[in-house]
């Protein structure tokens, strides 16, 4: 913890808002694709539920 703190330290005030911003969207960016993954097959079986009826109005018709 000591040389995280004295590494945290001895970067400039720029260095620290570059990396600062880059672990937020990091975060977000995992986050999104935590809920991408979560949500895909949900997604995609009402894709596939609205083609396979959309086909079958098709047929009947």
């Amino acid at each position: 913890m000591e040389s995280l703190l004295k590494t945290w330290n001895g970067l400039s005030e720029e260095n620290q808002l570059l990396l600062k911003k880059s672990l937020v969207w990091g975060l977000l960016f995992y986050i999104l694709l935590l809920a991408l993954h979560d949500l895909l097959p949900y997604a995609l079986t009402g894709v596939a539920v609205f083609y396979l009826y959309r086909w079958v109005l098709k047929k009947n018709v």
